[in-house]
């Protein structure tokens, strides 16, 4: 039994929105996703963290008027911090870590109005496309049980392709959003860089490469999310211009016709899935119907050499979280408590 019978049609916006019409309260929508969390989680392992105390105690002080005033949310245990919420991205080594304060991005996300009630998992470190890890067990695609939901965002994905709730925080550093977002039917959109802040603990995680938002199920979720969180904190290294017009208005705006470029060949020049293709090109001819101009053509790529930069900067940023966790854990970074994959690109990003 839930508090709103059709709870699970609504988008973030369209939740929110019956909360300022006081046709149902805040709790009683936390009390409809911790229902679904109660229902669904079993078999999707989805969410990894409950904070439902501290959802609460946030009730009984009174939540900030903002977009999402009462919408329940997830965050996902990497990147973005709430204080009181445990932070183990994915990996032994960070089990029993609990964050002291809330990141900036926190705080935002606060001040729209979100209700923040549990965490969801990650691989360790985020360092995989699919979300499994010896820490929290693999989580599944609500769509196929037997399918990964993808990563690293995948319990964040998860969780919202189930519809426990219309919107979840994600990031990406290298498909983290996107990947996880079209291997379950949603939104995932990677913001320009610089556009989120990562203060104060981290000025520009995996060197610039991870940006933080959210996987929804509604584009004018994540572009009044976007709204909600986007300019540069104290001492960001990147500060752009904000925005001419919100975010949102841009949803409602035709967009004329555009010349969209596409190709059916990987970048890598791997063997690409019929599946895939068929899909591609029923997308192209959408966009043809649609009448927009799609041009066949690809971006050079000098493979070699983008992937060699990529695994120095992915393996040495690896080794810096992983020798500061172990300081802060007191722990010694090895085969107990990292997995082979991720002790093998910890030893060589530490040359």
């Amino acid at each position: 039994m839930t508090n709103l019978p059709n709870y699970t049609d609504y988008d973030a916006l369209g939740l929110a929105e019956l909360v300022r019409k006081r046709e149902i309260t805040p709790s009683e929508l936390k009390e409809d996703a911790l229902g679904a969390i109660a229902a669904l989680n079993p078999e999707l392992n989805c969410v990894v963290g409950d904070l439902s105390e501290q959802a609460e105690r946030a009730l009984d002080v009174g939540l900030p008027e903002g977009p999402f005033t009462g919408v329940p949310f997830l965050i996902k245990e990497i990147g973005v911090q709430a204080a009181g919420s445990t932070f183990r991205m994915g990996s032994k080594l960070c089990d029993g870590f609990v964050s002291n304060a809330d990141t900036e991005l926190m705080r935002r996300f606060r001040r729209a109005g979100l209700l923040t009630i549990g965490t969801t998992p990650t691989p360790e470190f985020g360092f995989n496309p699919t979300c499994e890890s010896d820490l929290h067990g693999p989580t599944h695609n609500p769509w196929d049980l037997t399918r990964s939901p993808g990563g690293s965002s995948g319990g964040a994905a998860s969780a919202v392709a189930a519809r426990i709730l219309p919107m979840a925080h994600a990031n990406d550093g290298g498909g983290s959003i996107r990947i996880p977002a079209a291997a379950c039917g949603l939104v995932g959109l990677k913001p320009t860089r610089g556009r989120v802040p990562a203060g104060p603990i981290s000025g520009e995680p995996l060197s610039g490469l991870a940006i933080e938002l959210c996987v929804s199920r509604s584009v004018r979720d994540s572009a009044a999310l976007l709204d909600a969180v986007e300019g540069a904190d104290v001492g960001a290294p990147n500060v752009i211009a904000s925005p001419e017009r919100p975010f949102i208005d841009e949803t409602s705006v035709p967009p004329g016709r555009l010349k969209i470029a596409w190709s059916a060949e990987a970048i890598n020049h791997a063997p690409v899935d019929a599946e895939v293709k068929a899909g591609l090109e029923k997308s192209v001819a959408l966009l043809e119907s649609l009448g927009h101009e799609l041009v066949e053509d690809k971006p050079a790529v000098d493979w070699p050499s983008y992937f060699e930069a990529l695994v120095v900067i992915w393996s040495a940023n690896l080794a810096w979280s992983i020798d500061l966790m172990g300081k802060i854990m007191n722990r010694t970074p090895g085969s107990d408590n990292l997995q082979h994959v991720t002790e093998a690109i910890y030893r060589y990003g530490q040359g």
